[in-house]
C-alpha cells in the first residue's frame, strides 16, 4: 500500500508541474514588456479593427519585428496595420507607452488576431537573446 501512495503522490506533483509550468516559464524568461493592458477594441473601426494597448518596455530589449496575424478557421494570414500614434517602427524608450493601431481586415472574418513582437535583448552579464513574444490575443467572441 506505501508504495502506491508514494506512486501516486510523485505522479500527482509531476501532473502539478506540467500543467504550472507555462505559467512559470512566463514569468522567469525574458520579457521585454510587461503590465500590458487593453485600453480598448473596435472590431468595426473607421480604419478597419481598431487596438489600443498600454504597456510597460523593459530596459534592455529592442524591437527588431512586429506583425499582425489573423485566424481563420485556424489557419493564419500576416495582416496589414496602420501605426495610428506613429511610434510602432521606431526604437521606444523604457517605460510606459501605447500601442494605437487599425488592422485592415479587407472585409474578412477573423476568429482572432494576434500581435507579435521579436526583440533583441541584452543584459549586463549575459548573451544577447532573441525573444519571440505573442503581445496579445484578440478574441471576436470575447468583445
Amino acid at each position: 500500500m506505501g508504495k502506491h501512495l508514494t506512486l501516486s503522490w510523485v505522479l500527482l506533483a509531476l501532473i502539478s508541474f506540467l500543467n504550472f509550468y507555462p505559467y512559470l516559464e512566463g514569468r522567469f524568461s525574458t520579457q521585454p514588456y510587461k503590465d500590458v493592458e487593453r485600453v480598448s477594441v473596435d472590431w468595426e473601426g473607421l480604419e478597419g479593427l481598431e487596438i489600443i494597448y498600454k504597456f510597460y518596455k523593459v530596459e534592455g530589449c529592442e524591437i527588431k519585428n512586429f506583425s499582425v496575424v489573423g485566424f481563420n478557421q485556424g489557419v493564419p494570414e500576416y495582416l496589414k496595420y496602420t501605426d495610428l500614434d506613429k511610434e510602432v517602427e521606431f526604437l521606444r524608450q523604457p517605460g510606459e507607452h501605447s500601442l494605437q493601431i487599425a488592422v485592415d481586415l479587407e472585409g474578412r472574418y477573423f476568429e482572432k488576431v494576434e500581435i507579435r513582437t521579436t526583440h533583441i535583448c541584452e543584459f549586463p552579464n549575459q548573451e544577447p537573446e532573441v525573444v519571440n513574444r505573442i503581445f496579445t490575443t484578440i478574441r471576436k467572441e470575447n468583445l
